[in-house]
């Protein structure tokens, strides 16, 4: 089982499959190779190659929750966004970086009306994300709704950049947010 596996499990709607998938993905025993004696070591690299497999096991680990996240928002129940943010704080606290952790934990807050903590979320989202124009519009327009939600002042530098659409936001958002398109994030390659 692979992540390509969860993802074909993910795009053909099987969202209890890609969950089971992610989870064994996620759980799969470090493979690391020998440790080279001192000698093989390059003095200008002080760190041995071991520790780049480990950086890529997490990698493969935030990358597996973060798709587990994403399917459990999809799914569109309370339990099922409970165990978003879990798997997407999880990957923040692997990888703060993750634009698409963020946001799946920041859809999960805002469906189960945590609207404060979603807020924060969205705009740790919208800092992390350097590249996407699309992705930080949508991350604005996130924002908005949230800041609508809690009855706060709008920012009105979002009217500036004509992140502000004129449609209302819904009550209660299904898990399609504003899409935003790749290169959100290296580990999120879906929209």
């Amino acid at each position: 089982m692979s992540i390509q596996d969860a993802e074909e499990a993910y795009k053909a709607r099987d969202f209890d499959k890609a969950i089971s998938i992610y989870s064994q993905v996620r759980h799969k025993p470090y493979h690391f190779p020998p440790i080279p004696c001192q000698s093989t070591i390059h003095p200008l690299n002080h760190f041995p190659p071991i520790f780049q497999v480990i950086k890529t096991d997490h990698s493969l680990k935030a990358q597996a929750l973060i798709g587990r996240a994403r399917s459990h928002n999809r799914k569109e129940d309370d339990t099922q966004y409970l165990e978003a943010v879990a798997d997407a704080t999880e990957a923040t606290r692997i990888d703060p970086t993750l634009t698409a952790a963020h946001k799946e934990r920041a859809i999960a807050l805002y469906n189960l009306e945590e609207y404060e903590a979603s807020l924060e979320a969205f705009r740790k989202a919208e800092a992390n994300e350097s590249t996407n124009a699309r992705a930080k519009a949508a991350f604005r327009e996130w924002v908005r709704m949230c800041q609508t939600k809690l009855g706060e002042e709008l920012d009105p530098s979002l009217h500036q950049t004509g992140a502000i659409s004129s449609s209302p936001p819904p009550s209660r958002t299904t898990t399609t947010p504003p899409t935003t398109t790749s290169g959100e994030n290296k580990a999120d390659n879906t929209a």
